[in-house]
């Protein structure tokens, strides 16, 4: 019986399932839990945390391999990597003051609302005008 305890794997080459019955494949399955218990109990060392009694195995050496295979990068995507091309800007953008998401261009967006509203900090509608344009 092959015994791999860092993946709390327990191996019997010589019994075939196929043939048996339940009862059997239950005894068998408790004698090779009960010879793993052994195993784990005779080998490592075990430290007591509250109630509970823990082993602590080794660190695991396999190397399991993923369920699904890591995606090929595409064309586009090793082109944009070469030139530092990044994503797009988001449209939406949180505002602190408002405390929600606000457009970040158009006429939805915080400059304009505040043009909209007319003064903000005390400056005029045309200066917040001039401001806007300067920008562009």
């Amino acid at each position: 019986m092959q015994k791999i305890p860092n993946l709390l794997t327990c191996i019997s080459p010589n019994n075939t399932l196929k043939d048996l019955e339940n009862n059997t494949i239950n005894t068998l399955a408790t004698n090779m839990l009960k010879s793993f218990k052994q195993y784990i109990k005779n080998t490592y060392k075990s430290t007591q945390k509250d109630l509970d009694l823990i082993y602590v195995l080794d660190q695991c050496t396999y190397k399991l391999p993923n369920q699904y295979s890591i995606k090929k990068q595409t064309k586009w995507e090793i082109f944009a990597a070469k030139k530092g091309i990044k994503k797009r800007k988001g449209k939406f953008v949180y505002d602190e003051e408002l405390k929600k998401y606000v457009c970040r261009y158009g006429s939805t967006s915080k400059k304009n609302m505040e043009l909209r509203g007319g003064v903000s900090e005390g400056k005029s509608v045309s200066s917040i005008k001039r401001e806007k344009n300067k920008k562009k």
